[in-house]
């Protein structure tokens, strides 16, 4: 039996599960607090949704141009037309546009026989340049939403952290070995076939809803004055009064209008930014997974990177954690 040397005790499968356990929520706050620290280079996109309904309303109108052109065939003007509707939509961004669009039916008008003869006419080239003027409106609501997540950043970074922190070490995860080790056994090739973005997935499968529920609050004044928030506000304000005045003006104005458009933009703001994160948490994600000993961690250093690490020559097996590791992670603070 030799000298009386002990074997060492292997680590049970819950000591192992919490040792995976307190690496795993340490490398989510570490790619984590990366992403939100360059939350500058996160691009929100306008609602696609949304900006679809307005890109058809934008489609409709050229369409409405088709119609009142054949109406207008029987006997009415153009220029007459637009007029009209310009009056009819009132003031506001759709009323100045539809109001210089009159003066170009008024043009447009001189040379409808020319224009006709060319295959278009007068009351098309009325809705098409609606149609342009909405359109760049649309253009410029992709520029104003490009920013939101450098303007949210600049002025709310340490609070995000913050709050992501503790929707992090608030959440319950049953099973952290699989994130960290891979799929059952956890052994040397699961461990090496593991998603290198599987953490970062995870966050944003798992703790997204939570993320924004809190950080909405967090983050509610520096949206609000986001060029994208105030962007959209005035253009649906516009959209909407706009659509319901076009109600008013009969069949060919109908054919154009669509229902209001309703969006809480602050919270879309704030979960397409929480999403923006996703690639840049991967990004860290996959070179810390490759050298664990770049992260650092405030606690427990060294069962941080013997969880992580997978291929140096001093790489333990998921099945080789010993008790020794568990109370040196446990009783001795390494």
């Amino acid at each position: 039996m030799g000298c009386g040397a002990s074997v060492p005790v292997p680590a049970t499968d819950e000591q192992k599960r919490e040792m995976m356990g307190f690496a795993l929520k340490e490398m989510m706050i570490a790619v984590g607090t990366h992403a939100i620290t360059n939350g500058k280079s996160v691009t929100v996109k306008a609602p696609l949704d949304e900006l679809g309904n307005i890109r058809t309303f934008v489609e409709n109108t050229r369409k409405a141009g088709v119609d009142a052109n054949q109406a207008m065939s029987q006997g009415g003007h153009a220029s007459g037309a637009a007029a009209a509707l310009a009056e009819k939509a009132g003031g506001g961004m759709m009323g100045g546009m539809m109001g210089g669009l009159a003066k170009a039916a008024a043009v447009a008008d001189q040379g409808l026989d020319k224009a006709a003869d060319a295959g278009g006419s007068a009351a098309q080239a009325t809705a098409n340049a609606a149609a342009d003027a909405m359109q760049k409106v649309i253009d410029e609501l992709d520029a104003a939403f490009a920013k939101a997540g450098a303007e949210v950043t600049e002025a709310k970074c340490d609070a995000i952290i913050d709050v992501f922190k503790s929707v992090i070490n608030d959440k319950a995860i049953a099973d952290p070995q699989i994130y960290v080790r891979g799929a059952s056994p956890h052994g040397p090739e699961e461990a090496a076939q593991c998603a290198k973005d599987a953490v970062s997935g995870y966050i944003i499968e798992n703790a997204k809803t939570d993320m924004v529920t809190k950080m909405t609050p967090v983050c509610q004044e520096a949206v609000q004055a986001s060029t994208a928030c105030k962007t959209w506000k005035k253009l649906i304000d516009s959209y909407n009064s706009a659509n319901e005045k076009l109600g008013t003006l009969g069949d060919i104005g109908k054919k154009v209008q669509q229902d209001e458009i309703k969006l809480d933009i602050e919270t879309y703001i704030v979960e397409q930014i929480v999403l923006g994160y996703r690639e840049l948490m991967a990004t860290r994600e996959g070179s810390a997974r490759g050298d664990p000993k770049t992260v650092t961690v405030p606690k427990n250093t060294t069962t941080f990177v013997r969880c992580w690490d997978i291929t140096s020559q001093s790489a333990i097996h998921y099945a080789d954690f010993k008790k020794n590791h568990y109370d040196d992670f446990h009783m001795n603070g390494l």
